[in-house]
C-alpha cells in the first residue's frame, strides 16, 4: 500500500501497473496489474490519483525533465546520482528517479558537467593518449 501511495504522486496508474508488474508484485488475488486495477485498489484504499501539478508545485523533476534541463543524456543524470553528487529519491527500484530542482544548480553538479566528469571514471579503463 506505501509503494502505491508513493508511485501514485509521481506516476498515472497506466504507468504504475507495469512497474509492479516488473516488480512481481500482484494483486491481493494473485493477479497481475492493470490500470483498472491500480485505480481500484488507490480508491478502496483512498490514495490519491496522480496530478500532474503536483511535481511542478513541489519543484520536483523526474530522470528525463532534469537531462532536459542539463542538456545532457539520463545516463549522465545516473551517473551523477550514483556519484552521490545529485540527491535523488526512488520509491523502490526500478521506480523512477525524484530530484528537486534546486538539486540542479549544486556546485558539484556544475563542477562535474563543466569539467565533462560526470562520467564515473573506471580504473579498468586505460588512456587513449600515447605517451
Amino acid at each position: 500500500m506505501q509503494l502505491v501511495h508513493e508511485l501514485a504522486r509521481i506516476l498515472p496508474d497506466h504507468s504504475i501497473a507495469p512497474l509492479l508488474n516488473r516488480l512481481g508484485i500482484r494483486s491481493a488475488k494473485g493477479y497481475s496489474w492493470t490500470q483498472l486495477r491500480v485505480r481500484n485498489f488507490r480508491s478502496v484504499h483512498q490514495i490519491a490519483v496522480y496530478r500532474e501539478a503536483e511535481r511542478a508545485e513541489r519543484r520536483e523533476l523526474i530522470l528525463h525533465e532534469v537531462a532536459g534541463r542539463l542538456g545532457v543524456h539520463k545516463m549522465t543524470v545516473v551517473r551523477l546520482i550514483r556519484d552521490g553528487l545529485l540527491p535523488a529519491r526512488q520509491s523502490c527500484v526500478g521506480a523512477p528517479y525524484v530530484i528537486r530542482e534546486d538539486d540542479l544548480d549544486r556546485p558539484a553538479v556544475r563542477r562535474a558537467l563543466a569539467n565533462g566528469r560526470a562520467a564515473s571514471p573506471d580504473p579498468r579503463q586505460k588512456s587513449l593518449s600515447y605517451q
